[in-house]
C-alpha cells in the first residue's frame, strides 16, 4: 500500500511540476499563431490598421492590435518582431528608413515602391505588399476663401511672398519639422528665406488654420478636414514631396507561414481610392467616429 501510494504521489508531483511547462508551451504556440497588427498614431493610420485587423479576423486569424505609435517606434517594433505588419508609406520609408534622396525615384510611384521593396527584402526580411492607389502626400494648406492669399497658389508663390517681406506664419508638427523629407529640406528646395514657424500637434493645425490663428498649415492630402474646413492645398510645383502610397509591410517569416495574407490584404487595393479614403478619414476626424467602427462598416459594405 505504501509503495503504491508513494508511486502515485511521485506521479502526481511530476504532473504538477509539468503544468507550468505545458502552460508556457501553450502560450508560446498561441503567440506564434497570433498576428500582431500595428498602426501609426494618426487618423488614417488607425483606419488602415483597423481595416487590416478586421479583414484578417474575417479570414479566420487571431489578431492582436498594437496601435497609436509614432513612425520610428512602429518601424522599430516591426524590425524587432514585436509587430508583424502595419501600413507604411513608400516615400516615408525610402527617405527616412532607407536614407534615399534620388528625386527621380522618390517622386515616381513605381520606382519608389521598387526601391523600398528591394531594400527591405534584402536588409530587414520585410516584404512590401502591393501599395494602395492613393497618394497621401504631405501638403501645405491655406484657407480657400481668404482674399489675402488668393495670389498664393503654389509653394513657389509662398516663397516669393515671404521673400518680398510678407510675414506669414506656418504651422507644422514636430515630425515634419525634423524629417529629411520635411520642412527644412522643403525650404532648401524652394529657396525660402527665414520663415516664421510654429510647432503644433498635427490634428490641431487644421482647426487653427480654419480659425485664422495661423496663415499656412501642414497637412495630409487625403485628410477629410481639407474639404470639410474649406482649405486648399498649395501646389508642389517643384515636385519636392515624394510619393506616399500606403502598403502593408509584413515580416517575411509570417508571410512564409501564412502566404494567403497577401491575397487577403491586397484584395482591398482597388477599393481604396483618394475620394474613398478622404470620406473615411472625415468620418473619424470631423464626425469623431470610432475608427474601428468606420473600418468595420466599410468592410461590411464591400460584401453586400
Amino acid at each position: 500500500m505504501r509503495t503504491g501510494s508513494g508511486s502515485a504521489y511521485r506521479a502526481l508531483r511530476r504532473i504538477v511540476c509539468l503544468l507550468p511547462i505545458v502552460a508556457a508551451l501553450i502560450a508560446s504556440c498561441s503567440r506564434n499563431d497570433r498576428i500582431v497588427v500595428g498602426a501609426k498614431a494618426f487618423d488614417e493610420g488607425y483606419l488602415l490598421g483597423h481595416i487590416a485587423a478586421e479583414r484578417l479576423r474575417d479570414a479566420g486569424y487571431d489578431v492582436e492590435e498594437q496601435f497609436g505609435v509614432a513612425s520610428s517606434a512602429m518601424r522599430s517594433a516591426l524590425e524587432s518582431g514585436q509587430v508583424d505588419l502595419y501600413y507604411e508609406y513608400t516615400g516615408t520609408a525610402y527617405t527616412v528608413y532607407a536614407g534615399g534622396d534620388d528625386r527621380e525615384i522618390m517622386t515616381h510611384p513605381a520606382r519608389v515602391f521598387r526601391a523600398i521593396h528591394d531594400y527591405d527584402s534584402l536588409e530587414h526580411n520585410l516584404i512590401w505588399l502591393r501599395p494602395m492607389p492613393f497618394n497621401n502626400t504631405y501638403a501645405l494648406l491655406k484657407r480657400s476663401g481668404d482674399p489675402g492669399f488668393s495670389s498664393i497658389v503654389t509653394l513657389s508663390d509662398l516663397g516669393n511672398a515671404i521673400d518680398a517681406g510678407r510675414k506669414i506664419t506656418i504651422a507644422v508638427d514636430a515630425e515634419f519639422y525634423e524629417r529629411p523629407d520635411g520642412l527644412k529640406a522643403m525650404v532648401a528646395q524652394y529657396g525660402f528665406p527665414d520663415i516664421d514657424v510654429v510647432k503644433m500637434e498635427a490634428g490641431l493645425i487644421y482647426t487653427a488654420l480654419a480659425k485664422g490663428e495661423i496663415d499656412i498649415g501642414m497637412g495630409y492630402s487625403t485628410d477629410g478636414r481639407i474639404e470639410a474646413l474649406d482649405l486648399t492645398v498649395l501646389e508642389d510645383d517643384r515636385r519636392f514631396f515624394p510619393t506616399y502610397n500606403p502598403a502593408a509591410v509584413v515580416r517575411k517569416e509570417l508571410l512564409e507561414r501564412y502566404p494567403d495574407i497577401r491575397t487577403v490584404l491586397e484584395s482591398l487595393d482597388r477599393y481604396m481610392t483618394t475620394d474613398q479614403v478622404q470620406r473615411l478619414n472625415a468620418a473619424i476626424s470631423m464626425h469623431h467616429r470610432d475608427p474601428r467602427k468606420v473600418a468595420r462598416e466599410w468592410l461590411d459594405g464591400l460584401e453586400e
